[in-house]
């Protein structure tokens, strides 16, 4: 046989299909590969978070509640909602620990569950309450996160979140940052369902220190008109709308026999003209 040289084919070096093929392959398996490993660790996450020591939790919530900002904080906003919860940790919640409430001024309508006990109340939210009914909920829904320990399954799974896509793609990957956003848009599912369990909490603790929920829907109808958007900006950017809410919570109470009733009036010191000491 004779041996005839030639050059190379052009395409001897280039993977069949293209860059454009390769590039999809590559990406489509980083996905995939970073979407079985979430809900992989996640679910680790969800088996240790029971096993997770008071004491440990405690330490987590002092870093957390230490990264906080708190300025302009009189005292008398925390001792009042203090009050608040501690006669629903008497009469109705009985939480494993005694749970505290901090207050900070910002125009967050927000209120947040932190490991440890800790209850962190926004000014942005203390204004939007119109009853004492209304300040009761809030603190039971958040009560209800620690029953159910959401707030330390939610940090672990940020944790996780942000460990995968620093390892996968180093930490100012942005192709690392577009998938945790897609993660994180997923999780919310996962977060709204925590938040209408809280509800159903915040609920059964309302009927059971006024012997009905007044005051539960008021609160998200308020927010609801207030906003002027059909609920958008609302209590958490995880939690459901307030439309959602409110029928869910309509639902709930009418399923387990709660009624409505009056409102009892909002402490002054909790209301918006209270002068600063």
């Amino acid at each position: 046989m004779k041996y005839t040289p030639r050059l190379p084919d052009e395409t001897a070096n280039v993977t069949p299909g293209g860059p454009l093929r390769e590039f999809a392959l590559l990406f489509g398996g980083t996905v995939v590969i970073l979407v079985v490993a979430y809900i992989l660790l996640g679910a680790a996450v969800d088996l240790i978070v029971p096993h997770i020591s008071t004491g440990l939790e405690r330490k987590i919530g002092a870093y957390l509640l230490g990264s906080m900002e708190r300025t302009g904080a009189t005292g008398v906003e925390e001792r009042v909602l203090q009050t608040i919860l501690n006669e629903l940790q008497e009469d109705c919640i009985h939480l494993a620990y005694q749970p505290k409430v901090h207050f900070v001024r910002s125009d967050a309508v927000n209120a947040v569950a932190l490991p440890g006990g800790h209850i962190v109340v926004f000014s942005g939210l203390l204004g939007r309450l119109n009853s004492l009914n209304e300040a009761a909920f809030v603190l039971a829904h958040e009560s209800g996160h620690f029953k159910h320990r959401d707030h330390l399954r939610s940090l672990g799974r940020s944790l996780v979140l942000m460990s995968l896509s620093a390892v996968l793609f180093g930490g100012d990957s942005r192709v690392g940052n577009l998938l945790a956003g897609w993660l994180n848009i997923a999780e919310m599912g996962f977060s709204r369902k925590q938040e209408t369990w809280a509800d159903e909490y915040g609920l059964e603790a309302l009927n059971c220190r006024f012997g009905h929920v007044g005051g539960a829907e008021v609160f998200f109808r308020a927010m609801e008109a207030e906003d002027g958007t059909g609920g958008v900006g609302h209590y958490f950017s995880t939690h459901p709308r307030n439309r959602a809410r409110i029928a869910h919570i309509n639902a709930y109470s009418r399923e387990h026999g709660f009624t409505e009733g009056p409102l009892n009036p909002l402490p002054k010191a909790l209301q918006p003209d209270f002068p600063e000491n």
